[in-house]
């Protein structure tokens, strides 16, 4: 019973505070953001140490002071994404559209759509995935999210219909193909997420930030088996503003499953090297790193 009234209470606080952060402007949930970043920095201990060294293997050569700089600004993003979560259903106005989300590389989007063969798409959590996903939705490409489901079943609850709100379909990352196959058959988008870690039996072995970890394969799979074009799209932030970027992935006759997901993992770093504080560090990117090298 004293479960329940939690999860109760626990939900019905979360859907408040976004509800009330979406009737706030931009520069509020930014500030809002922004504050509580710096208690979460500062005094909260949730997963601090695993983003502390997660920055620190990625750039040994960052002094404690870059380091810790890093730190704290991703703890600032992370919060000012929660903040960004209000924002959801707007993407349905074409005004509030327009001013806050922008596109670069459409074209190549549009182009691979054009194919009439499916789409394939290699996504990150960069910037604000989530709200980058859905503007792709709003702006009328059909998409389907292969997701991980969340350990809290509320939050997870709660992110499906946050993710769905402009027409994202939802399945499961390791679920039933036929669906999947279907949502190709139907030249519809599916995006793949593949910069956490995996177990052995779900990837293959790669190296990200020149450090051996294991990356889900299943997008290499899936191009190898439809030859489906594939469209790389990630999102940051300008000013106030959500700029959402496409880049035709290219692939040589010489690739295969491993050294597709290898050059997917480049792509990915190349992009978190140009503003580090935008990634995910609070994930454990590289647990069991030595298991395929033979050190103990």
């Amino acid at each position: 019973m004293i479960k329940q009234l939690i999860r109760f209470f626990k939900v019905k606080a979360l859907k408040s505070l976004l509800f009330l952060l979406s009737l706030s402007t931009r520069r509020m949930q930014m500030s809002f953001g922004y504050v509580l970043g710096h208690i979460w920095y500062y005094i909260i201990p949730i997963r601090k140490k695993v983003t502390y060294n997660n920055i620190r293997l990625a750039f040994p050569d960052w002094n404690e002071k870059k380091v810790r700089q890093c730190h704290k600004e991703t703890l600032i993003h992370l919060c000012q994404i929660f903040a960004e979560y209000g924002n959801f259903k707007k993407l349905k106005n074409k005004k509030f559209f327009n001013k806050y989300v922008e596109f670069r590389g459409k074209e190549h989007l549009e182009k691979a759509f054009s194919l009439n063969k499916g789409v394939l798409v290699l996504g990150m959590h960069n910037g604000n995935g989530e709200l980058s996903i859905a503007s792709l939705c709003q702006a009328g490409f059909k998409m389907v999210l292969l997701g991980r489901k969340i350990k809290d079943p509320d939050i997870d609850k709660g992110l499906a219909e946050i993710r769905s709100c402009t027409g994202l379909e939802l399945l499961p990352a390791y679920g039933p193909i036929k669906p999947l196959l279907k949502a190709i058959r139907d030249n519809k988008g599916v995006i793949f997420v593949p910069d956490q870690f995996v177990s052995s039996k779900k990837g293959s072995k790669s190296y990200f930030f020149g450090r051996p970890t294991y990356t889900g394969s299943g997008l290499a799979t899936l191009y190898f088996r439809f030859k489906c074009p594939i469209v790389f799209t990630f999102a940051y932030r300008e000013g106030l503003k959500w700029i959402i970027e496409a880049r035709p992935v290219q692939v040589s006759h010489e690739d295969n499953v491993e050294t597709l997901t290898q050059k997917f993992s480049n792509l990915m770093e190349s992009v978190i090297k140009e503003d580090p504080k935008l990634w995910l560090w609070v994930h454990k990117r590289w647990k069991k790193v030595d298991k395929f090298t033979g050190k103990n």
